[in-house]
């Protein structure tokens, strides 16, 4: 199971925000996971976070290191948006939303197409004879 590093379970009260993000992002972070909505473009803290983390990390997005969650629809900064993410706003239910992230998640690339929100998606047929 991997390690994961919050700040409700790892910053202590009166630490310092950005110190303590820099202090994981340099201990190997395996990944990070933004959690996109409107909010965060317009936080300074998130932006700092998101900083730290694409200097460090995987700018290239080679090694998946970077891998956000759209939880509603939201205009992304520049570098932001170059840096794939799963849409979970379009993943109808919990069950289906909690196995597109472990999916995008995983280890060994995997893609995970969330359904469309609108209907089934149609199934491709084989061609006739």
């Amino acid at each position: 199971m991997a390690n994961v590093f919050a700040q409700y379970k790892d910053m202590p009260p009166g630490s310092n925000f950005i110190a303590e993000m820099q202090r994981a992002v340099s201990k190997n972070m395996g990944k990070f996971s933004p959690i996109y909505s409107p909010d965060y473009p317009a936080s300074d803290i998130c932006q700092d976070e998101w900083n730290a983390a694409y200097n460090n990390m995987d700018r290239g997005g080679r090694r998946r290191l970077i891998v956000g969650f759209l939880v509603r629809p939201t205009v992304l900064k520049p570098l932001q948006k170059q840096i794939c993410y799963v849409p979970l706003y379009a993943v109808p239910g919990r069950p289906k939303a909690r196995q597109a992230i472990l999916d995008a998640l995983a280890a060994d690339g995997t893609k995970h197409l969330p359904e469309r929100p609108r209907g089934e998606a149609r199934r491709p047929q084989a061609p006739t004879r």
